[in-house]
């Protein structure tokens, strides 16, 4: 509460425009601890709501809402999730919607992301271990979680930090929108695409364990395309790449 006290101090108590990405980042820990992640996602957003009157708020929800669907889905569609993560992310999404019918928010925009990748990311995250293993260490072969049959459909950081500049720039139309690269591909072909790049021919994909999310849906980029004029420009090559030198800047 002093750090929302603190916020309160600075911006004032009506902040013309509130960006919010604050969530726990990572789905798999929801699946351990369902009440820490309810806690980071949900009660956070509840409790930082509840402090402000906000002209126009963009909250960063997640794909993951369309957990156990398949193929193409869009915010039109019924989302039943049952991955604890996906759900505070639903939840949270219902929040937004009753702030705004009680006058807390006078505008909203969720935003469902699937993703980004780039500099600063946890050291967990699969495009910084690609990276490390292809890149640095040269191996050829490369540990995975589950099947890797799951799509991932994450952007540059470049080009989603674009995109948000765009959607701030607009009106926000009290709606739901999908976010995505628009180019999802299986985690099994997105180590492929990475050894290829850095040159690492045929590599082995070992699976150690498994994974809580089983992700077989990926949302279309178009409607994102039409509404802002905007779509990802930072390919897979040229995106790893990127990180590839930034993360060597951190090794020296």
């Amino acid at each position: 509460m002093r750090e929302l006290k603190s916020l309160r101090e600075n911006w004032g108590a009506n902040p013309d425009l509130c960006i919010y990405l604050a969530a726990n980042s990572d789905p798999s820990r929801s699946d351990v601890d369902p009440s820490l992640d309810l806690r980071s996602n949900t009660e956070s957003l509840v409790n930082f709501l509840q402090s402000f009157q906000i002209e126009r708020f963009i909250f960063f929800s997640s794909g993951a809402v369309y957990e156990g669907l398949e193929g193409v889905v869009s915010p039109e569609m019924h989302v039943s999730p049952t991955l604890p993560y996906a759900i505070s992310k639903l939840a949270s999404e219902a929040y937004v919607k009753h702030f705004r019918k009680k006058g807390a928010v006078s505008e909203y925009l969720i935003v469902r992301f699937f993703g980004a990748y780039g500099p600063y990311e946890p050291s967990r995250k699969i495009f910084t271990r690609l990276v490390k293993q292809f890149c640095f260490k040269r191996k050829n072969e490369f540990p995975i979680r589950g099947n890797g049959l799951n799509l991932i459909d994450a952007m540059y950081v470049d080009d989603a930090a674009e995109g948000i500049i765009t959607m701030a720039n607009e009106p926000l139309k009290d709606s739901v929108i999908d976010f995505c690269g628009g180019k999802p591909v299986t985690i099994r072909d997105l180590i492929l695409e990475a050894a290829k790049t850095f040159g690492i021919a045929r590599p082995k994909i070992v699976q150690e364990g498994e994974t809580v999310e089983h992700n077989k849906f990926h949302a279309n980029p178009h409607p994102f395309k039409q509404r802002y004029g905007f779509e990802t420009k930072i390919d897979l090559s040229k995106g790893l790449h990127r990180l590839a030198a930034f993360l060597e800047t951190k090794r020296n």
